[in-house]
């Protein structure tokens, strides 16, 4: 049975559609509260889901979902409401149990789980250039015990044009902070 207030959703099944079932995160409501994870089988039924912020018991935005490479549940993220504040990523099994596995500053939108326990997240950095505060991206390995290192940042790949037409309030917590690499 699903839980009560899971939100009413439709979906339609396009030609080729892939066999098997789909797991997403569903914004039901003002960015935070109503968050889901539903698993959609092969007809786009809804046949399983789980508020997101059960596990936590407060507002969680979540920006990406998926199915654990052992098959024990879903990974989800809780994005961090900016560089300096912490998201962090958890499994739920499939009959509920919430586990965060691991705490990052700046983490938000994509990530993937690899081997061995791995994953690979997105996590955001603002930085000085000049006269410019800008917002860009990191690509860290979080290992199974939680740990995090950074393998790729935007800041030491991708020159920097000083006379680009970067967008600024896009960044909520300094509204002065560039939009300069935006990776998802």
């Amino acid at each position: 049975a699903l839980p009560a207030g899971v939100p009413a959703v439709s979906s339609s099944i396009g030609e080729g559609g892939a066999p098997g079932l789909t797991v997403v995160p569903v914004l039901a409501g003002a960015p935070q509260p109503d968050n889901w994870l539903v698993i959609f089988d092969e007809q786009g039924r809804v046949v399983w889901a789980y508020e997101a912020s059960a596990g936590e018991g407060g507002a969680v935005f979540v920006t990406g979902a998926a199915f654990a490479n052992d098959g024990s549940g879903v990974l989800f993220n809780a994005a961090a409401v900016g560089a300096d504040s912490p998201g962090w990523i958890a499994n739920v099994s499939f009959d509920g149990l919430f586990r965060r596995l691991a705490e990052v500053n700046g983490l938000h939108t994509d990530f993937v789980e690899m081997d061995e326990g791995r994953i690979a997240a997105l996590t955001w950095e603002v930085r000085d250039v000049g006269e410019w505060r800008l917002l860009g991206d990191h690509v860290v390995v979080i290992e199974a015990d939680g740990s995090a290192r950074s393998i790729w940042n935007s800041f030491d790949s991708v020159p920097f044009i000083e006379g680009g037409d970067w967008v600024e309030g896009f960044y909520v917590p300094d509204p002065t902070v560039a939009d300069w690499s935006h990776v998802n």
